[in-house]
């Protein structure tokens, strides 16, 4: 498995959050977000999608996840209450990161990896104050809807 370690800056980002288990809070998030881009005509300003996973589903109830997909528009970042979306700041620092192509479904089977092999004999935990973020390009609709472009950065921090 490619990891590398890898520092996010902190930014801004614009979009929605759900509720849930990650299967189908992250399909539910994204749907939102690409409804207002089409609606408000935005697509030609987006830099980036970035999705949030808030809370660990091995330590917290389904009804406690938190799933926020948003993208970076760069200076137009800004909420737009009448569709829901809010403005979600991603927490720079260092970041363990793999890029993942494939189905959605194997998303949880490569992140179990990551978790169980790759961070332990790196001497490294995951940072519990950080959600786990997902960086997407910007997406290519007439690509096969089936194949997922993403990169993993977990956030990490060093063993104690």
């Amino acid at each position: 498995m490619d990891v590398k370690m890898r520092y996010l800056r902190p930014r801004a980002v614009v979009g929605v959050e759900a509720n849930g288990p990650y299967a189908q809070s992250m399909e539910a998030a994204w749907q939102q977000v690409f409804s207002w881009l089409t609606t408000r005509d935005l697509w030609g300003q987006v830099k980036g999608g970035i999705g949030m996973r808030v809370g660990d589903p091995r330590m917290h109830a389904p009804g406690q996840l938190v799933y926020r997909a948003g993208v970076d528009l760069g200076s137009a970042t800004r909420p737009d209450p009448l569709y829901g979306s809010t403005v979600f700041n991603v927490v720079g620092g260092v970041y363990a990161a793999h890029a993942y192509e494939g189905a959605i479904e194997g998303t949880s089977a490569t992140l179990s990896a990551l978790l169980r092999s790759f961070l332990p004999q790196q001497g490294l935990v995951i940072d519990d104050q950080r959600p786990l973020v997902e960086l997407y390009d910007v997406p290519d609709f007439s690509a096969d809807p089936v194949i997922h472009r993403i990169e993993f950065c977990i956030p990490v921090t060093p063993q104690s």
